[in-house]
């Protein structure tokens, strides 16, 4: 279950500044988060 916080940050990261769930993703393994670009596609619902 995620937070509010990071709920907003993938839906502001990917609809305002045109980035690719792969990349979110990227960025929360840099900060040792492990978010699966499946997981990011079902809190925005994109079809994966």
């Amino acid at each position: 279950m995620a937070a509010p916080g990071l709920l907003a940050w993938v839906v502001t990261s990917k609809y305002l500044n045109h980035l690719p769930l792969y990349r979110l993703e990227q960025m929360a393994a840099r900060e040792q988060v492990t978010l699966p670009s499946s997981t990011l596609a079902e809190w925005v619902a994109v079809q994966a």
